[in-house]
Parts: structure tokens; sequence; C-alpha cells
């Protein structure tokens, strides 16, 4: 998540990183305990993109396969 030169980045399971990119471009430098409202700001902001982009999302089609496909999956132990 961007805002101006700020970036908040982050894996599943990890703390997420903060940077600002107009003093340090290659984001080498953490500075989510230096600027902690920027930080909790962009997360709050991913987290409610994420949530309206769930809520959104259809649900998913169950596939339907004809005969010799079903039977070509069985063969390979499908």
């Amino acid at each position: 998540m961007r805002l101006g030169d700020w970036l908040l980045s982050g894996t599943a399971g990890r703390p997420p990183t903060l940077c600002d990119l107009a003093t340090d471009p290659s984001c080498e430098a953490d500075k989510f305990e230096h600027a902690p409202r920027i930080g909790l700001t962009l997360f709050r902001l991913a987290y409610d993109a994420e949530a309206a982009a769930q809520k959104r999302k259809r649900p998913r089609e169950p596939a339907t396969v004809d005969a010799s496909t079903a039977a070509a999956l069985q063969v390979w132990g499908e």
C-alpha cells in the first residue's frame, strides 16, 4: 500500500514494514516504529480494501466435466 512517498509492504504471518521512498528509495530501513500513525493508517486502508474485495467476490461455480475428461482424470489419478 502506498501513500505519497510512504510504502507499506508485507507478507502473511510477518509484521509489515514501512519505508519512506523520499529518503530511502531502496526500502532498506523499516520506519514503522518512527511513524506508527502512518503505518497503522496504511495497514487499515489495505485491510479495508481487502475486506471490501472479499465481499464483492462471487462464489466459484463447480466445474462440469464431460465423460471422456472424467475418464482421463480417473486414469491419471485425479
